[in-house]
């Protein structure tokens, strides 16, 4: 059964509510979910790296001096997150384990202008978090080459500034 985590925002016009923002279970999308599983069993204090697995491929590009899984993973239920003030969250709330170090970003998802939201005007918005776009462990985009400059139809290069 699909749960669903809702974000309501209200968007006021004339003091009617024209749509709602969710943010969808994605608990079905994180491999080898539910965790405890298997670290029910496992019990690990600090991880060695490799990874065994079937974490093995997992590759750390995050706070890379810190390596320590328990920064963010909940170290006796493994199914949750947990925040800089111990409290438990969902993966599905992962955004608020986020911009706890990434605060610029918060008011941006919040209102929309930071990630992806899918939706109407009116209706249901459907709004993406961040591991949807970074992965959590290697959040950086790589580098991109940027296009050429547009060739204007009557010159034979590229236009300079």
């Amino acid at each position: 059964m699909m749960m669903i985590t809702k974000i309501i925002v209200s968007l006021l016009f004339v003091g009617q509510a024209l749509a709602q923002v969710v943010i969808d279970d994605r608990t079905f999308s994180v491999p080898n979910f539910p965790c405890m599983k298997c670290h029910s069993e496992i019990k690990t204090s600090t991880p060695t790296f490799p990874l065994p697995k079937p974490h093995e491929d997992l590759k750390f590009k995050h706070m890379e001096d810190v390596k320590n899984c328990k920064l963010c993973h909940d170290q006796n239920d493994r199914d949750k997150l947990r925040l800089i003030n111990e409290k438990k969250i969902s993966f599905n709330d992962s955004h608020l384990l986020c911009i706890q170090c990434h605060g610029e970003k918060g008011p941006d998802f919040r209102s929309g202008a930071h990630g992806k939201q899918v939706g109407s005007w009116e209706g249901v918005k459907h709004r993406y978090t961040c591991v949807e776009c970074h992965n959590p462990h290697a959040p950086k985009f790589p580098q991109w080459k940027a296009d050429p400059p547009p060739i204007h139809p009557n010159r034979k290069t590229g236009a300079k500034h």
